[in-house]
This record gives structure tokens, C-alpha cells and sequence, in this order.
């Protein structure tokens, strides 16, 4: 790490310290070839012991708020304090081989998102859900309204696991298990006073489609055929599936608040009070759909054989 660098006047400098010794630069020579080709060295014409000379120095970017990253990450807890931590969730049951330290997550998200632009922080091998925890933790320290989706394939546990002592079967389960534990843990401890104290989560599944697959052309198809085909939704899916299928469709964010009521006997969605309602139940009257109109919902859903009957259907 001792060689020559050219100055801006063409002289080569060397890293000799003030005392006159023989120091050395804070990279070799690969190093400061890419730096100064990603424009990350800056010389300066600086004045000592009465003499002018140049000095060179090594750009550090911060954010808007005043944050560097640096390369060396001191004061936090290893794997070991990890494993602890998960096991105190779940009564000293060793769960999880491995999780990450949350001190080590926290701060990746301090360096990478801002507390009040409701950034996405996206895990797409949730394990033992120590991102999510660690979401929810630093919008409790700073009132943030970060977002955490977590991913994680439904995969059996093997069969001398520790976690089956405890009934869960599967990654996923465990997953979700340690963000309702871990919510509680940080809500019964020192919040924010700006913070919204949300540590609630839904949990959506990869599937098929709702509607039953039709692949018969019309020579194929015979008139008592037709009748089996009037509903076209899968005999196993709900009312739930159903609507977030329609969530979907419509670039509805699947992340807004709903209620479900009972309007006229017939179960009702409210998506965000107003954002869309859905009833996917049968024999929708028209009374019922002057009263659900009367809230002004932007859009309004029902299924297409739902209504009482084609009068109806056609007055709606």
C-alpha cells in the first residue's frame, strides 16, 4: 500500500506522514484505480507548516439525513444472541437453526429506508421472520411506517426438529408464529409516541384460480352440459378467496383494512369503507343493492349468478 499517486499538477505523491516516516495508503493500487474512476477521489491544495501541497482524499457519500455507510459494522450480537432470542419467543424451544440477529437486520433498514415514506421492505426467504421483527421494531423506536412482506415456501420441517414439539409442521408456520410473538413483545415495551403500534399482518397463499377450468369447445359440449356451467366459481374456494381474486384484478393494495357485515342477511365486504364492497352471496335483491349503493363505494362486486333473478340483474 505504498506507492506513487499523481496529483492534479502532474508531481507524484507518496504517503509519507507528517513525523517524515513511510506510511501507507488506505487501499492498494486496484482499489484507487476504480475509485478514482468512479470519481470517488478528490485532491485538495492544502497549506502545512507554511507550504503548500496536495493532498488527496477519499469521497463518502451520506444520505439526505446525514447517514454513511460504513464497511465495518461494530456492537452487534452474533448468531449465538439470535438463537437466544427466537428461543425466549417460543419458551426455550430451539425453533430455528441459525436466524440472523435482529441488530443486524435493524440496521441494514436504518441505512436503506426512512421512517415516514412508508418504504417496502421486501424478505423473500422469511425463515424465522427476523426482517418482519425487525421492521416492526424500528417503526417502534421511530414512529416509521414501514412495511415488511415476508415470503416463505410452505416446507415440512424435518422429523427430529425441535419445533414439532411445539405442533408446527412446516417453515412457514413458525414464520408466522414469531410475528405475533414478536409484536407483542414490542408493544408491551417503550414505543414511540408517534408510532401507530400496528404489528398486525395478513397472510395470502399462492393458488390456482377461482374459476373452474373449461376447455370444451362448443362440439364438445351438450345443452345439459350448459347447466353445469351456470357457476363457474370452484366448489371449494370462499368468499374470502373470491375477493382478494377480485383485490387483485383491480390493483385493489391487498395491505387496506376490511370488515365484513351482514346487510339484508347477505354477508357483505367493505374494503377501506369505500374503496370497493363485495357480496358473493346468491339471491342478491334489489333492495339490497339500493342500500349498498346508498355508501357510494367506488366499485361494487357480486357474483354473476348471484342475483335473484334476471329482472333484478338487469334493474342493477
Amino acid at each position: 500500500m505504498f506507492f506513487a499517486v499523481q496529483a492534479p499538477d502532474g508531481t507524484n505523491v507518496l504517503p509519507i506522514a507528517p513525523e517524515g516516516y513511510e506510511s501507507r495508503w488506505v487501499c492498494g493500487k486496484d482499489t484507487y484505480a476504480k475509485l478514482l474512476a468512479d470519481g470517488m477521489i478528490e485532491w485538495r491544495e492544502v497549506t502545512k507548516n507554511g507550504a503548500k501541497r496536495w493532498q488527496v482524499y477519499q469521497k463518502h457519500y451520506m444520505s439526505e439525513d446525514g447517514r454513511e455507510t460504513s464497511d465495518l459494522w461494530t456492537g452487534i450480537s452474533g448468531n449465538k444472541k439470535a438463537t437466544k432470542e427466537v428461543s425466549a419467543l417460543f419458551g426455550k424451544v430451539k425453533v430455528f437453526d441459525h436466524p440472523k440477529p435482529v441488530e443486524l437486520i435493524q440496521r441494514t433498514i436504518a441505512l436503506s429506508t426512512k421512517k415516514s415514506e412508508h418504504d417496502i421492505v421486501m424478505d423473500f426467504f422469511a425463515g424465522s421472520a427476523t426482517t418482519a421483527e425487525a421492521v416492526a421494531t424500528c417503526n417502534a423506536e421511530d414512529g416509521g411506517t414501514r412495511k415488511c412482506v415476508s415470503i416463505q415456501i410452505d416446507e415440512k420441517l424435518s422429523d427430529g426438529a425441535e419445533a414439532r414439539k411445539l405442533g408446527f409442521e412446516t417453515i412457514a408456520e413458525i414464520s408466522k408464529e414469531r410475528i405475533r410473538r414478536a409484536g407483542q413483545r414490542i408493544l408491551e415495551g417503550e414505543c414511540h409516541p408517534d408510532w401507530n403500534k400496528d404489528v398486525g399482518f395478513r397472510v395470502l397463499k399462492i393458488d390456482s384460480s377461482n374459476m373452474a377450468d373449461v376447455f370444451y369447445t362448443p362440439d364438445q359440449t351438450s345443452q345439459a352440459d350448459l347447466l353445469a356451467r351456470v357457476d363457474n366459481v370452484k366448489p371449494d374456494r370462499t368468499a374470502e378467496d373470491l375477493l382478494f381474486q377480485v383485490l387483485l384484478d383491480w390493483g385493489v393494495e391487498l395491505t387496506l383494512p376490511i370488515r365484513r357485515e351482514t346487510v339484508q342477511g347477505k354477508t357483505v365486504f367493505f374494503v377501506d369503507d369505500t374503496a370497493l364492497m363485495a357480496c358473493f352471496d346468491d339471491g342478491i335483491s334489489e333492495d339490497l343493492v339500493k342500500e349498498l349503493a346508498g355508501h357510494a363505494p367506488l366499485r361494487i362486486v357480486f357474483k354473476d349468478t348471484g342475483f335473484a333473478d334476471d329482472q333484478t340483474k338487469i334493474n342493477v
